[in-house]
């Protein structure tokens, strides 16, 4: 039975640890130092847009959601870890959430992890997350 015990132990550490913040660099195509300092300013840098991608805080929205979402959300936005998958809601649905979460709301069981991930997005931000997102 201790045998057992361990082994769950190890699955629930697993997967407490997919869903907290990383110490792995970011994605190639984010700037050092720029999501961090877009995640933890009290003013959100405004979102910057580029021709062929939306811009979080100036970081381009793909590269901002492998780097910050799709640990929970997975590569493919198909939800991983018993977190949900974002792959049937539409632009609007997210931005709504999104806006909802960061003004400190409930949407489901998972709005405190939520909260924090989204307190310093701008609304351009938002959009352009929802945008890069959205079915």
């Amino acid at each position: 039975m201790t045998t057992y015990r361990y082994i769950i132990l190890f699955v629930a550490l697993g997967l407490l640890s997919a869903c907290g913040e990383s110490e792995q660099e970011p994605a190639a195509t984010v700037p050092e130092g720029v999501l961090e300092d877009s995640l933890s300013a009290e003013t959100p840098a405004p979102a910057v847009a580029t021709e062929d991608a939306q811009s979080v805080g100036g970081v381009d929205a793909a590269a901002f959601y492998a780097s910050r979402c799709a640990s929970c959300h997975g590569k493919n936005r198909e939800g991983v870890f018993g977190n949900p998958s974002l792959v049937a809601l539409t632009q609007a649905d997210i931005q709504i959430k999104l806006e909802i979460y960061r003004s400190g709301g409930s949407v489901g069981p998972k709005s405190a992890v939520m909260t924090p991930m989204v307190r310093n997005l701008s609304d351009a931000d938002i959009e352009a997350l929802a945008a890069h997102l959205g079915s």
